[in-house]
């Protein structure tokens, strides 16, 4: 517990914007940056993200880490379509040090090919079924050296 906490007896964010606190974007997608300091993107389910969408989404990832590098968990479960456009958007972070994908079923795991095939070469990136997995993969891949 830090000291501001101890203070007003409620839990202080360690890191900048760190609220959990989700704020929605154009296209109704979530994001929010929650402990242990990882930034969070839910794409609604059914949705047909375009490009619009997905920069409204970066800049309001940008905004929400104040010029740090956080890991990314994107949720596209059940997402009906991401544009050409969108995955451009997501495939350049600048303020992502790693990301993993989110889906539950075949037809998610076909759109996070397409995502992990427009990955900058160095930026770790892999899909997940399940979010403990995806976010132990987070914490341990942004732990290496």
């Amino acid at each position: 517990m830090t000291a501001a906490a101890r203070e007003t007896g409620r839990p202080v964010p360690e890191f900048p914007g760190e609220s959990g606190e989700r704020q929605t974007c154009e296209g109704g997608i979530q994001v929010w940056l929650e402990a242990p300091g990882v930034m969070r993107v839910k794409l609604p389910e059914l949705a047909e993200v375009a490009g619009r969408h997905a920069a409204a989404a970066a800049d309001l990832v940008r905004t929400l880490s104040k010029g740090q590098t956080f890991p990314l968990l994107l949720d596209l479960t059940r997402v009906k379509s991401v544009s050409r456009q969108a995955r451009s958007v997501y495939g350049h972070p600048t303020v992502v040090s790693a990301y993993a994908l989110l889906g539950d079923g075949p037809v998610d795991r076909v759109l996070a090919h397409y995502f992990l095939g427009d990955s900058p070469e160095g930026l770790p990136a892999k899909f997940f079924e399940s979010e403990a997995d995806a976010l132990h993969w987070l914490g341990t891949v942004c732990d290496e050296p």
